[in-house]
């Protein structure tokens, strides 16, 4: 079930507001992606500020700590101020993390958290890395802090959402995502405490036919039928069919589980 709000859901909220924003910049030689449209949100905007993250269901929170960051160089120094928080030392270097999603999963909202008290800005951005070799850099998104507000956040708000891929599906060159954390000065004036990452799980797209001579592709459930057969849920009722019509036994509904949620006994 998807997190509610005065009666909607977090996402259909998250879709209803405008999109606008630039994109790229991260460093030199980015490209630009000019297919991704945002919104930068202030500490109070948006709904994502208010929901609890849930453990089942559609609507995920992702917390990751300052700590999963270290620099890009080894020229770069930090150290800890206050309760988690990470402020630059030393050097010229960025900061980053890895987005630790799988592919498939749909990005809403990344919101930092920092407190900034030496009217300097920093910057965030959401990147990508595409090859092995000589890995082409993509930014996706960033957000910009100005003033000094203190202890807040900012964010970045995607519409539509954006969807993690770890190969390109034209080249099928591999891609990694991380999140790049820009401090602008080398005192605790200015420090970060996290990132928060707002995602949901996609259902595959439908193949272009079908695995079951019952579920052609016309069929209103051909999509999630599939999406059950090319992920090893079900083989069907037999003969080629999947029956979508007959009683499911409790029998057969812990095999759909347990294969769905991949639930181990632990020895």
């Amino acid at each position: 079930m998807a997190l509610l709000i005065g009666g909607r859901s977090l996402r259909d909220q998250l879709l209803a507001q405008p999109p606008a924003g630039p994109v790229g910049g991260s460093e030199p030689g980015a490209v630009r992606l000019a297919d991704v449209s945002y919104t930068v949100l202030g500490p109070n905007e948006g709904p994502d500020v208010k929901v609890e993250p849930s453990g089942f269901g559609t609507d995920y929170y992702t917390y990751i700590p300052a700590s999963a960051f270290v620099p890009r160089g080894s020229a770069t120094t930090y150290a800890y101020g206050l309760t988690g928080y990470i402020y630059k030392t030393a050097g010229p270097d960025r900061f980053w993390a890895p987005l630790p999603f799988d592919a498939g999963i749909s990005i809403s909202v990344i919101r930092l958290y920092y407190c900034d008290t030496s009217a300097n800005d920093a910057t965030m951005w959401l990147t990508y890395y595409e090859g092995e070799t000589s890995p082409t850099l993509v930014d996706v998104a960033q957000v910009t802090t100005s003033g000094t507000p203190g202890c807040t956040s900012t964010a970045i708000f995607f519409s539509p959402e954006h969807v993690i891929r770890h190969l390109n599906p034209s080249t099928f060159e591999p891609r990694h995502y991380v999140i790049n954390i820009d401090l602008p000065v080398s005192t605790g004036d200015f420090r970060f405490k996290a990132v928060r990452v707002f995602w949901r799980r996609l259902i595959s797209p439908a193949p272009g036919t079908a695995t079951f001579a019952d579920v052609p592709t016309t069929h209103p459930f051909f999509q999630h039928v599939e999406a059950l057969a090319a992920s090893g849920i079900t083989g069907g009722c037999g003969g080629g069919n999947f029956c979508p019509d007959a009683p499911l036994t409790r029998g057969q509904m812990a095999v759909f589980l347990s294969r769905a949620l991949g639930l181990h006994w632990p020895y």
